[in-house]
């Protein structure tokens, strides 16, 4: 009942919601969001960008996309949905379990519910999700209890089944659209310390390699986040979020733990809104509450990136830094160093990153992942990824100096 009156409310304040609106021309539609690549907007961008290696495969499903075209014209919901499956197999482990395998449906779309197709416009964002273990084999997001492994081979293939992952209301706010402000359930990762390449659907599958975990990362939750263009160039940028520092996707209860909250605030610059997450640098400072019941105590730290596309959007190169005090993050120190190449006119991908992290905990020693992937678009609705990641002085395995896991990963969406 919680949750109802909460969304009531949002409904009966979102038509006032809006300041004084510039209808001068802006930027396109993407430069007006300041959620990443695995938010529902940026997925949704995302999945209408892809091109294909095998044109005649798209007349499966150029039919489906036309009507979904048409229905968020008639309507303004524009929906997604995607089925994905990822293996992972080791080359040796601590229990004998050397192989993961796991499977995701979703749904989600984004309702504009204000303002349509003008400045100032209100969304509606959900998204909907089933995750399992497949085969009998354990799920890829728990693979590292198998490998005494520091951090995950996988981020978001997990056995929870069922689950609301975003539920959300995001009103752009300002003139020509240079803020916006975020109310519900959402992934703070989607709005804090974001790079091009950070899409584990689509991009990397290791963990410590698409997020910072010298920050101590919160998960799905309820919160608020808010950001900002800054003077007439827009190229500074200031945002921040405070969230339910114990949410996970399994629970949609209102901070149910008590009022236990992590908090962010970003400065970035980029040459161009529309390159915010392409060709930019930013530092975040956080912090994060103890959690008495979960017995995790509070921490704190600073997390910078950066990164640079050129030769016409083809190449990145791209570095994370980040430095923590505390137990709660897995790193007090990591950094990431990688580069992507995008193909054309495909969207083909060759991708690589190495990621080097201290541990919070002492006792363990440094550890180093790297991972290299390539993925195939093989129609603008099917990509499959191929990926090898190398472990060196895997933290929690007493036994071996190094891992070698094997992933690939089939993905259809719509």
């Amino acid at each position: 009942m919680t949750v109802i009156r909460f969304w009531i409310a949002v409904a009966l304040v979102a038509p006032c919601a809006s300041v004084a609106q510039d209808t001068e021309s802006s930027e396109d539609d993407a430069a007006r969001e300041f959620g990443g690549p695995t938010s529902v907007a940026g997925q949704l961008q995302e999945d209408a960008d892809a091109q294909g290696r095998l044109g005649a495969l798209n007349q499966h499903s150029d039919s489906l996309r036309n009507w979904r075209d048409t229905f968020e014209s008639d309507t303004g919901l524009k929906l997604g949905w995607d089925l994905n499956t990822l293996a992972q197999f080791a080359d040796s482990s601590l229990t004998g379990e050397d192989t993961a395998w796991g499977g995701i449906a979703r749904i989600y779309g984004r309702w504009a519910v204000v303002n349509r197709d003008e400045p100032g416009t209100g969304f509606l964002s959900f998204k909907v999700e089933y995750r399992s273990a497949l085969g009998g084999f354990v799920d890829p997001q728990s693979f590292y209890k198998e490998l005494g492994y520091l951090g995950l081979t996988d981020i978001i293939y997990s056995d929870r089944k069922a689950i609301l992952t975003d539920f959300n209301y995001q009103k752009r706010l300002g003139r020509n659209d240079r803020a916006a402000v975020v109310v519900g359930r959402f992934d703070p990762n989607a709005f804090q310390d974001v790079l091009a390449y950070s899409n584990p659907y689509t991009g990397f599958t290791n963990a410590n390699i698409v997020s910072n975990f010298s920050v101590a990362l919160p998960d799905y939750s309820w919160g608020v986040a808010a950001g900002t263009w800054l003077g007439e160039t827009n190229q500074w940028y200031i945002s921040g979020n405070i969230n339910d520092a114990n949410g996970n996707p399994g629970n949609v209860e209102f901070f149910e733990d008590g009022a236990e909250f992590y908090k962010s605030i970003e400065v970035g610059w980029s040459p161009k809104r529309a390159r915010r997450y392409h060709s930019t640098a930013h530092v975040m400072f956080w912090h994060v509450d103890a959690r008495e019941t979960k017995g995790i105590p509070s921490g704190k730290g600073v997390a910078m990136s950066a990164a640079h596309t050129f030769s016409d959007d083809t190449w990145m190169v791209f570095g994370r830094y980040g430095q923590s005090d505390g137990r709660a993050p897995f790193f007090n120190q990591s950094v990431t160093l990688g580069f992507a190449h995008m193909f054309e006119p495909t969207t083909d991908r060759l991708a690589f990153a190495l990621q080097w992290g201290e541990p919070s905990d002492n006792s363990l020693r440094n550890q180093l992942t790297t991972e290299l992937l390539y993925r195939f678009q093989l129609s603008d609705s099917l990509q499959m990824t191929s990926s090898i990641q190398y472990i060196k002085d895997p933290a929690n395995n007493p036994v071996e100096d190094s891992l070698v896991v094997w992933s690939i990963r089939i993905r259809y969406a719509l």
